[in-house]
C-alpha cells in the first residue's frame, strides 16, 4: 500500500497543475448533473495469492479504465466502468526452484456513488462501492531442477491460472468540475480470494 501511495504522487501532482490556471474560473454552474462519460489511467497493482506452491505475485503496472455514470442528484449518483489493471511480468524463486510468467486482471463493474455535502460547487469528494465481475489470468513457466540416476537437469513446465468471480468493488476519489469537464483523482480496489487488484488514477470525465 505504501509503494501505491508514493506512485500516486505524480498523479496528484499533475491533477494541481491542471486545476492550478482554471481555478479562478470556477463558479457555481460548474456542477452539473446527468449522464457522463469518461477515461482515466494510473498505477495499478495485480497481486495473486499463490499461483504455484509458495510462488505469489504482487506486481505494478500501467493500468487504465472507460466509464460511464449518471448524477441524477446532487449526493447521489451510479456508475459502470471497465478496468484493465495492465500486465505485468513477474519472475522469482520458490520452494521448488525458479518461475518466470505475465498476469492480466480485468474487470466489468457497477457502483453507487456517495458525494459529501460540500459548499463547494466545483469540487467533489465520494464514496463508492459495488459488485464486479474480475477476470484473472496468468502464465506462469516453472522450472525444476530434475535429476534421473547421477545426472541431473532442469524441467520446464507451463501452468496456466484462469479464474472469474463476483467480488466487492469499492474506492473514492475527488474531482474538480469546469462546467461540463471534470478531472478526477480516484483510488479502488476490488477485493478477491485469489487476489485483490487495486489502482490510482487520473481521468476526464465529460457531462451531457
Amino acid at each position: 500500500m505504501t509503494a501505491l501511495r508514493n506512485k500516486a504522487l505524480p498523479y496528484v501532482i499533475a491533477l494541481a497543475s491542471i486545476i492550478a490556471p482554471a481555478w479562478a474560473a470556477a463558479d457555481d454552474s460548474s456542477n452539473p448533473l446527468g449522464v457522463y462519460v469518461g477515461a482515466a489511467v494510473g498505477d495499478a497493482n495485480v497481486r495473486e495469492s499463490p499461483v504455484a506452491a509458495g510462488f505469489a505475485v504482487d506486481e505494478h503496472d500501467t493500468g487504465w479504465k472507460l466509464l460511464a455514470g449518471l448524477r441524477p442528484m446532487t449526493y447521489l449518483g451510479a456508475e459502470v466502468e471497465y478496468v484493465d489493471f495492465g500486465r505485468p511480468s513477474f519472475s522469482g524463486y520458490f520452494p521448488a526452484g525458479y518461475a518466470y510468467g505475465n498476469a492480466s486482471d480485468r474487470a466489468f463493474s457497477a457502483s453507487a456513488l456517495a458525494y459529501l455535502p460540500l459548499p463547494l460547487p466545483f469540487f467533489d469528494v465520494y464514496a463508492k462501492a459495488g459488485i464486479a465481475r474480475l477476470q484473472e489470468s496468468y502464465a506462469l513457466y516453472p522450472t525444476y531442477l530434475a535429476c534421473s540416476g547421477s545426472s541431473c537437469g532442469t524441467v520446464s513446465s507451463a501452468i496456466g491460472v484462469d479464474h472469474t468471480g463476483a467480488d466487492f468493488a469499492y474506492g473514492g476519489g475527488l474531482q474538480f468540475h469546469f462546467s461540463a469537464l471534470a478531472v478526477r483523482a480516484e483510488y479502488e480496489r476490488i477485493d478477491d480470494s485469489y487476489g485483490s487488484p487495486e489502482m490510482v488514477s487520473l481521468g476526464l470525465s465529460w457531462t451531457f
